[in-house]
């Protein structure tokens, strides 16, 4: 087995980053028998709060990085050390608010961005997805993310608005940039958006079926993947939320729970696609 490694990231925040990790990682689980890592990224870490985990009494991605970078007094530690299993399927590693300072922490620490990928050397054997969740912003931790595997695929989600299409071609031209930094880098990624997702979409809008339009033709201009599925805005997600439930154990049936399901079948679909391209 060797992992699939997911990055879901924008530049903006509040485009169901979090919810797109937790839903694609559950549904990967329940409807296609997939073992699962997920990775909180994001000092903020959403998605540990989301999945009941109390971080207060246990280690977390932070300690990774404090023994992975050489820290004084750092104590040795490994993935396998800081998994925690969750109720929707899932395994974790959880997310710290402590790694919201990792950029001048770990400033002149010799191939920095390279400390996740380390540490995942061994676990991508175990699962067949890893699936990271990051921060709106090109950190240290995003930087990480995307070094985590050299065939990364970046999932983009995106709100349909001036600022989610403004997120969007900032964050390519962003990575057009670091793929030309990094080029002769041994095993960089591709540092190219795999999919577009848009989410919290009111279809009867007639600004969002214009943005929509002008996301479509955004991706194709950069040869980059639009899933034709879209999330829908619901109040199911929060509602799922507040219960600190994954939305196919909240209400299966429902609309957002529904399109997750069918995201998740597409995007399996484009896998198996661009497995085939590149043989």
């Amino acid at each position: 087995m060797n992992s699939k490694v997911i990055v879901v990231h924008n530049l903006k925040g509040g485009v169901a980053k979090t919810t797109t990790v937790i839903q694609m990682a559950t549904a990967l689980v329940k409807f296609h028998n997939k073992k699962v890592l997920v990775i909180d990224c994001d000092p903020q870490f959403n998605t540990t709060f989301t999945c009941g985990v109390d971080t207060n009494e246990i280690r977390t991605l932070w300690d990774i990085f404090e023994y992975y970078t050489g820290q004084e007094d750092a104590e040795e530690v490994t993935m396998d050390d800081i998994i925690v299993p969750t109720k929707d399927g899932f395994d974790l590693v959880p997310g710290d608010l402590e790694l919201v300072g990792a950029d001048d922490d770990y400033m002149g620490v010799s191939d920095n961005i390279k400390t996740l990928n380390k540490a995942l050397r061994d676990m991508k054997k175990e699962y067949d997805y890893i699936i990271i969740d990051t921060p709106p912003s090109l950190s240290l931790m995003v930087k990480n993310a995307y070094f985590a595997s050299p065939n990364s695929q970046i999932i983009c989600p995106t709100t349909l608005d001036v600022y989610g299409y403004q997120g969007l071609d900032s964050l390519q031209k962003r990575l057009d940039h670091f793929a030309k930094k990094y080029r002769m880098t041994e095993n960089h990624p591709d540092f190219k958006i795999t999919g577009i997702l848009r989410t919290i979409v009111e279809s009867n809008t007639k600004n969002d079926q214009t943005y929509s339009e002008g996301i479509e033709y955004f991706a194709n201009e950069n040869n980059i993947y639009c899933f034709k599925e879209i999330i829908h805005k619901t109040t199911q997600v929060k509602r799922a939320q507040n219960e600190m439930q994954n939305l196919f154990d909240y209400k299966a049936d429902s609309t957002a729970a529904m399109d997750y399901k069918y995201f998740v079948k597409e995007l399996l679909d484009l896998e198996k696609k661009l497995d085939k391209d590149v043989r």
